[in-house]
């Protein structure tokens, strides 16, 4: 079957994306859902979209296997910061939760390129305050 009639002439390339910086940035949890690892763990699967600053629109994942301990301690620990029962049912209650997440960088390994990942989260300030990417702001704000 030969369906497929695109131009992609005057479309502009979009390569990989680059590391982003160690820091803080306001982001909104776009996605959630629990899905089964390699392993046939089960897990809940965050898709985080950056919002505000020079990084708007880009996405990281964060992943808590069900069944390990540290996981679900960084999952309590953001349902405390999203103020969310401790008790779960559903994944659909992160969806478009505003939060402020920690980035690190994470080098090359076992054959994947550099990345980021996600250390923690913070509550979102709700006067609109942007935060600030790595870099950007000489002193710690307030709600950090």
């Amino acid at each position: 079957m030969n369906d497929l009639n695109i131009n992609l002439e005057d479309v502009e390339e979009i390569g990989g994306f680059d590391q982003l910086p160690a820091g803080n940035f306001r982001a909104v949890i776009d996605d959630s859902e629990v899905k089964q690892s390699k392993k046939g763990d089960n897990m809940l699967v965050l898709t985080i979209e950056l919002v505000g600053g020079e990084h708007s629109g880009r996405r990281l994942w964060d992943y808590f296997l069900l069944n390990n301990k540290i996981a679900l301690g960084r999952l309590k620990g953001l349902c405390k910061t999203l103020k969310l029962p401790q008790q779960l049912t559903s994944a659909e209650v992160f969806l478009q939760k505003e939060v402020i997440i920690k980035v690190k960088q994470t080098p090359a390994k076992d054959g994947y390129e550099a990345g980021n990942s996600i250390t923690s989260y913070k509550e979102a300030p709700t006067n609109g305050a942007v935060a600030p990417s790595a870099g950007q702001a000489a002193t710690t704000p307030e709600w950090c």
